[in-house]
């Protein structure tokens, strides 16, 4: 009698400290692929590889999230493992979390249209927001509550500031 085994693909028996032993193994191959991509992100960072940013935006953004819609966890529903307190930064770009992970894409598809309505002057109470520059809203697969605040920096506007050119070389 094999209480503590399982069968593979090929029928044959994995006795349990076997099991545990390929476990751990894929643990700890999960684990290196992390370092790997940390370690690799760091180098990045360290050798200067990022944008050239140019222009002080006008707007901080941070998205944290606040809840979840259905339940006490993401697993198996949301594919981005949010958690409640998570927090997200940005300027114009896509926000990021200390880790230097993204937000989930289809969240900054409802993002983006709010983030540029405050950069146009537009006040968010006017679209369901709890204040002028904060509002609530869940992802569109309907699992994370976020709630989105802007902060203003007192630079000025990319557009009414004089810092757009028009890049086309025949309007001189």
């Amino acid at each position: 009698m094999l209480l503590s085994s399982q069968r593979d693909d090929r029928n044959k028996y994995i006795p349990l400290p076997v099991q545990r032993d390929l476990f751990y193994l894929q643990t700890l191959k999960n684990i290196c692929r992390r370092n790997i991509r940390k370690d690799r992100d760091q180098n990045r960072i360290e050798k200067g590889v990022n944008m050239k940013k140019w222009y002080d935006e006008e707007y901080e953004f941070t998205v944290e999230v606040t809840g979840f819609l259905h339940g006490d966890h993401t697993e198996r529903y949301c594919r981005n493992g949010e958690e409640i307190g998570d927090i997200y930064k940005c300027t114009y770009g896509c926000p990021v979390n200390t880790q230097g992970y993204g937000i989930c894409s289809k969240t900054m598809m409802m993002l983006y249209p709010l983030m540029e309505a405050v950069r146009s002057g537009g006040d968010l109470t006017r679209v369901g927001g709890d204040g002028e520059y904060s509002k609530t809203v869940v992802c569109p697969d309907g699992c994370v509550i976020f709630k989105l605040t802007a902060r203003p920096l007192g630079n000025d506007n990319f557009h009414t500031g004089g810092f757009w050119d028009y890049p086309d070389e025949t309007q001189k």
